[in-house]
């Protein structure tokens, strides 16, 4: 590998830890990123802080908690001026390219639209950004080149929830189908997914070409909701296959903050079951893509010298508990997520990774990897030193955060088995999770579990105390 070896960063949205077949869930068919595994450190108990697109994404790069970088929530806006993985490895004489989705930014206040492909953005050189609405140079390319298709383009980005924020009502609780899960008619050729694929696969070849090392980051959309996959993906998978898992007690209802966002008590086991199909469909579409990127990484070369990190920025309840999409309680199922670390030539790939890791720890991590300093200002923890010994263990425990404005604070911390939450104005709660089906086991304030419950409000109380909030005044547009 070179002394400056390329960094591709590989990114999904709100696909959750075990939808991906090397984490073995044997329902999901993803042969590229399998492989992926078996050439890489699969690190098996990585964890968002915040199950939103926004604040994790924030935290990726800059290795920042949320509640530091100032992006706590969708709707806020990372300051541009914050320092980040991008600015670092621009200093350092990387070319970085950011395609897909970024969502550092509301997506409705247009910036993708303003934004010129050659300029600057975040410390990032060349972008191509698509976002949930789909608008900007992606839209464009379809009205350009493909304009028979406008209409079916949009239905990737058609998500029919009723969304009413002040009253709290995202769907009809009486609701019995999920009227954004559907086979989009679009070609897979033309979707958003295959023209990120494009645009990340032109910054290689452009960079291989020129001799340059670079950071290139390709974010899809996918599988957030809706679940619209196209052909041949809408069919891949029999819903009636799918098992479904008990659904969430009536009673955890005033201890959790559930909304009809996620939670539909009327929804029949057959439309979590569709979710579930349409859901794993998108993964196995991404594969593919991804699978392509990774060809043209050998066909250039780039292979022998690109570290490859694949993760999501957070989680999809994708029937758990009979809940869908994300929001409401903070199970596993959104806060857990797959990462992969490819290192070439690396001695301990095809390895699996008990340490407890954050997103807030892949800056540092990458940028020691690197040989490059880790800024004084970072939060994360480098887990360099776990992909060459199963030993290390760079964070005893994983902190989680939810601060926005409309909405109750939610704070957590984890050590791996036990897991405790602190709805503010709600409940506490307290859950094992080493098993996911014992989440909906509320162990706070039991007599046998006070000295587990204690010790991890003790760290979390140091972490809030380590951790500053960010102070400036707050930038949200829904």
């Amino acid at each position: 590998m070179k002394a400056k070896p390329n960094i591709l960063l590989i990114m999904t949205d709100q696909q959750r830890f075990d939808a991906v077949g090397f984490n073995g869930n044997p329902h999901v068919r993803t042969p590229h990123l399998d492989a992926l595994a078996t050439r890489s450190v699969n690190f098996t108990r990585h964890t968002c802080s915040t199950p939103f697109c926004t604040p994790a994404r924030a935290s990726i790069l800059t290795g920042l908690y949320p509640r530091t970088h100032g992006a706590p929530m969708v709707g806020y806006s990372l300051p541009t001026t914050t320092p980040n993985l991008a600015k670092w490895l621009s200093a350092a004489g990387y070319q970085c390219g950011l395609f897909g989705k970024a969502h550092l930014e509301p997506e409705l206040s247009g910036f993708t639209e303003r934004l010129r492909q050659d300029a600057p953005y975040y410390g990032f050189h060349q972008t191509a950004l698509s976002e949930d609405n789909l608008i900007g140079p992606y839209v464009n390319w379809i009205r350009r080149e493909h304009p028979a298709q406008e209409p079916a383009m949009w239905t990737q980005a058609n998500e029919p929830v009723q969304i009413h924020h002040g009253g709290k009502t995202y769907s009809p609780p009486n609701a019995t189908r999920l009227d954004e899960v559907y086979p989009s008619p679009l070609p897979v050729e033309l979707t958003q997914s295959n023209w990120i694929t494009n645009q990340t696969e032109q910054f290689v070849r452009q960079q291989q070409s020129a001799g340059k090392p670079f950071f290139a980051v390709c974010s899809y959309v996918p599988p957030h909701h809706p679940q619209t996959p196209p052909e041949p993906y809408a069919s891949l998978y029999d819903p009636a296959t799918l098992p479904v898992t008990p659904r969430i007690p009536a009673s955890l209802a005033a201890e959790y903050q559930l909304d009809h966002y996620s939670y539909i008590p009327n929804l029949p086991d057959s439309e979590l079951q569709r979710y579930m199909a349409a859901y794993y469909g998108l993964c196995t579409m991404l594969d593919d893509c991804i699978g392509r990127l990774l060809q043209t990484l050998r066909d250039t070369g780039a292979d022998r010298d690109t570290i490859i990190v694949f993760t999501s920025d957070h989680g999809d309840f994708n029937g758990d508990f009979g809940l869908v999409r994300k929001g409401g309680p903070w199970f596993d199922s959104l806060l857990h997520v797959p990462l992969l670390v490819h290192v070439p030539g690396h001695s301990a790939n095809g390895s699996r990774r008990a340490a407890i890791t954050q997103h807030e720890d892949l800056a540092p991590t990458l940028l020691e990897l690197l040989g490059l300093p880790v800024p004084r200002q970072v939060q994360g923890v480098s887990f360099a030193g776990a992909l060459n010994d199963a030993a290390v263990r760079p964070r005893s425990h994983a902190f989680y955060e939810f601060a926005c404005a409309e909405e109750p604070f939610i704070h957590g911390v984890s050590d791996g088995r036990w897991k405790y939450l602190n709805y503010q104005g709600i409940a506490e709660v307290l859950v094992e999770v080493t098993d996911l089906q014992s989440e909906i086991d509320n162990h706070a304030g039991q007599p046998s579990t006070t000295g587990i419950q204690t010790r991890l409000q003790q760290e979390l109380y140091e972490w809030l105390l380590r951790t500053q909030p960010f102070r400036l005044p707050r930038q949200h547009t829904f």
